[in-house]
């Protein structure tokens, strides 16, 4: 069984927030930036997603709130939906993400 991760510095106000996926074939698409991901960049990584891979995505996301932000949610209904499955992992399950390790 794995163990909770614990920080063992102090945390400042400099960030890199990171948000990546692995495809079927092994491919890693990571983007990062200054500031936490809002909605509005989610979209804009999930746009650059159905850009780079034909067909359908399956996308599984971890419980993070900014995946079920209104913006997201809206977005999803104005048509991206055909083309994404969403699929939730259950709460705390790092060991199911294969995107975890990124």
């Amino acid at each position: 069984m794995g163990r909770t991760p614990v920080i063992r510095r102090k945390l400042s106000r400099e960030r890199l927030s990171a948000i990546s996926a692995v495809s079927m074939t092994g491919e890693l698409y990571l983007a990062a930036q200054g500031h936490s991901y809002k909605g509005a960049d989610i979209i804009s990584f999930l746009e650059q997603l159905l850009e780079e891979i034909e067909g359908s995505l399956l996308v599984i996301w971890d419980g993070a709130p900014v995946h079920r932000s209104r913006a997201v949610k809206e977005w999803l209904a104005r048509g991206a939906a055909r083309r994404i499955q969403l699929e939730q992992l259950p709460g705390y399950a790092p060991e199911l993400n294969p995107d975890e390790g990124v």
